[in-house]
């Protein structure tokens, strides 16, 4: 249980100047242990108590160090911090070698950049809040559950690589992801995410693998690829619903898209990464803008799904084999779709709508 500071008397908070840092683990490092001391959780910021003997204010910080002078020491780069079964406030970002946490754990970071220098595993719960944007740098694992609601603001990420695991449950509400400069990135999602809330969440230039579920349960999600795979590996599923939308753009697309549309799905530019499935049963998967790059791949339709071309303009198709086995629709107000080094199998309905098909070369 937390203690107010000015609870503690003069004699331990001077015995407690003799404690180290932190537990040494490594020439230069230490694992500081959250020990809330002050009023509020927060990881960054002292708070001051009795008076010391012969002069002066106690100091305390919540990582358990006090003093009556000198700087109060907290994790830094190369430490660790512990903040297992404790309730953390990250109220000004942190850089430190590693997080340890556990299923008691209830991390909110409010403002701030965070890096994490060796991958760490985020149990518990963890909130992102605050409307502001930040920066995230390093390999984090969620296990527990991951919220984000930043009423629309960017995490940039920074080399930092993602991954949703076994048990855990990531939603984002309002919130989007980018990338700083040319770095590389990735999300990993390997159990639940989901898209929760009215707004528009944007997903730019980040590498994303999907083996577990993908939910947009409202608002519109935008997995913006630009040069990035978008992957979906066996056993993935997703469910989008009524009132809301999976848009899909740039990069490429591979794998098996396979679940229930309920609401919209966009495809826009799209490129073959590899063999690609659509299997989305219910509503369409509507191509709505750019060509088509199969790369020497195959896009499957299954057959209870359908895709619809649409959109008033000229497009085009090349280097694919298409096997359609639902529903094939070209709808575009009387537009060409053009078709170079395309092999079309058409085991289901392929419909033509005021709609021309021609050849390059």
């Amino acid at each position: 249980m937390a203690m107010r500071v000015k609870q503690m008397n003069t004699v331990r908070g001077v015995a407690a100047l003799l404690l180290a840092a932190g537990h040494a683990t490594s020439a230069g490092a230490a694992v500081f242990v959250f020990t809330q001391q002050c009023a509020s959780p927060n990881w960054t910021g002292n708070c001051t108590g009795a008076a010391c003997v012969p002069s002066g204010t106690q100091t305390f910080n919540n990582w358990g160090q006090t003093s009556c002078g000198t700087a109060l020491a907290a994790p830094g780069a190369a430490d660790t911090a512990d903040i297992r079964g404790a309730t953390v406030t990250m109220n000004a970002g942190a850089s430190v070698l590693g997080i340890t946490s556990n299923t008691g754990t209830n991390l909110t970071w409010t403002t701030g950049n965070l890096s994490v220098g060796s991958a760490s595993a985020l149990n518990g719960t963890m909130a992102i809040t605050g409307a502001v944007n930040r920066t995230l740098s390093g390999s984090l694992t969620n296990a527990g559950t991951w919220n984000e609601d930043t009423a629309g603001s960017t995490i940039s990420m920074s080399t930092a690589n993602l991954t949703n695991t076994t048990g855990g449950i990531w939603t984002i509400t309002n919130n989007n992801w980018n990338r700083v400069g040319s770095t590389a990135n990735s999300f990993t999602n390997a159990a639940t995410f989901q898209k929760a809330g009215p707004a528009s969440v944007t997903i730019f230039s980040i590498a994303v693998t999907s083996s577990g579920a993908l939910d947009v349960l409202d608002g519109t999600l935008n997995l913006t690829m630009n040069t990035f795979p978008l992957v979906f590996q066996t056993g993935s599923t997703t469910t989008i619903a009524p009132t809301a939308t999976l848009a899909i753009s740039g990069g490429s697309i591979a794998g098996p898209l396979l679940g229930a549309n309920n609401g919209t799905l966009t495809i826009a530019t799209p490129t073959l990464g590899g063999a690609f499935t659509h299997g989305m049963t219910d509503g369409p998967l509507n191509w709505n803008s750019g060509n088509m790059n199969g790369g020497g791949n195959t896009m499957t339709v299954n057959a209870l799904a359908s895709v619809r071309l649409s959109g008033g303009f000229a497009r085009s198709i090349s280097g694919a084999t298409i096997v359609n086995n639902g529903a094939w629709i070209e709808d575009t107000g009387g537009f060409t779709t053009s078709l170079s080094t395309v092999a079309i199998t058409n085991n289901g309905s392929y419909t033509l709508v005021g709609q021309s098909v021609n050849r390059v070369g």
